[in-house]
């Protein structure tokens, strides 16, 4: 439900529906594996743009789903190493409170 919200500027109204509800689950699911995934790795820092474009988007009106936007666009980004990736989403579940790195340590990588 809190990823649902989150998605939408702080003074927009939000229908819950169960399709809503349910790819909310499955990204904050994803969202978490592969957190979990990447604190495998070795830490690296939150790369200066993206840190950059979070504090403007937070600043301009608390700008949540930008920043939600920016977690979509890091996570595929081949130019980031795991290390980042997993550095920038802890950095910004601050905000966002979603407990993205519940999973790390209770998963394993699965084999290649």
């Amino acid at each position: 439900m809190r990823l649902l919200v989150l998605g939408h500027a702080y003074r927009t109204p939000v229908t819950v529906a169960g399709t809503a509800l349910e790819v909310a689950r499955r990204t904050l699911g994803d969202w978490r594996e592969v957190m979990a995934d990447w604190a495998q790795e070795p830490s690296r820092p939150i790369p200066a743009d993206v840190l950059r474009h979070a504090h403007a988007v937070l600043a301009d009106d608390l700008g949540v789903p930008a920043v939600l936007d920016t977690l979509v666009t890091v996570a595929t980004r081949a130019d980031v190493p795991a290390g980042a990736k997993f550095e920038t989403f802890a950095f910004l579940d601050r905000v966002l409170g979603l407990d993205l790195a519940r999973e790390v340590g209770h998963q394993h990588r699965a084999a290649p």
